[in-house]
């Protein structure tokens, strides 16, 4: 249950058996492992990238492909996240959700 203090938290309290994740799913029209995958690497981001997950959800979005200079450092970025030990926790749970 979500317990945040929003202006719907008269709302959401009495949703005890409320999911956030079920509610992201729905709301964006996805399959809940899809929504399930895209937290978890948010959260596997975030750690690679030493930032508040805020942060990320805060950042401008663009529906245009990459550039050429943006998909290889996004690759570069990804590869490094295979590397690095600390990120295999995260990177296992995306592949359990499969």
């Amino acid at each position: 249950m979500y317990t945040g203090k929003t202006h719907h938290s008269n709302y959401t309290k009495n949703m005890a058996h409320l999911r956030i994740h079920d509610l992201i799913a729905k709301t964006a029209h996805v399959s809940h492992k899809n929504t399930l995958r895209v937290l978890i690497a948010l959260r596997a981001v975030s750690a690679e990238l030493d930032c508040a997950v805020d942060s990320i959800a805060n950042a401008p979005y663009s529906g245009d492909k990459p550039t050429p200079d943006q998909a290889r450092a996004c690759n570069a970025a990804y590869l490094r996240m295979h590397e690095t030990g600390c990120m295999r926790k995260y990177l296992f749970e995306v592949e359990q959700v499969i």
